[in-house]
């Protein structure tokens, strides 16, 4: 697997990623989220807020939301965001975090016989081992690990 990049430096207008190894996959950093569309339709597994489970995907988006986001309907929240940025709702898969989106990381591997495509926000700020038990506060919200994979391969 290639070294995991930073594909974006905004200081110098990169908001753009083309894959390396899936032909027309895009990621694009846009003002308050990722969006990554898919060149055609493809097979989805999702845990996605939205447009989670067994989906059809024709794009997935990940929004930066504070960490004092109220997150009582995060669906609706979704709907809303996709509605506002022009995206349609069907084939679209949405991931909510509060790392600043410029940190995400891409790394990427050419099997032979896939194309594997990887993106990742994560922030340590909640950290803790999964399986040990731990003391919270009251004040503890959960943070989130957000990965897009794709393969493009069978």
């Amino acid at each position: 697997m290639t070294d995991a990049r930073n594909p974006f430096n905004l200081k110098d207008g990169e908001t753009m990623y083309a894959s390396a190894v899936w032909p027309g996959l895009m990621l694009e950093w846009k003002p308050g989220h990722l969006l990554l569309e898919f060149p055609a339709e493809a097979e989805g597994l999702s845990s996605a807020v939205y447009g989670g489970g067994m989906v059809r995907l024709k794009r997935a988006v990940n929004q930066f939301v504070s960490r004092d986001y109220e997150c009582s309907n995060p669906v609706r929240d979704m709907e809303n965001k996709l509605r506002e940025w022009g995206y349609p709702l069907e084939g679209c898969a949405g991931l909510m975090t509060a790392v600043p989106l410029e940190h995400a990381a891409v790394a990427e591997e050419d099997t032979g016989s896939a194309g594997i495509f990887c993106c990742v926000t994560a922030a340590s700020g909640n950290a803790a081992r999964a399986g040990v038990a731990r003391n919270v506060l009251a004040a503890y919200r959960p943070g989130t690990i957000n990965i897009m994979l794709g393969i493009d391969g069978r």
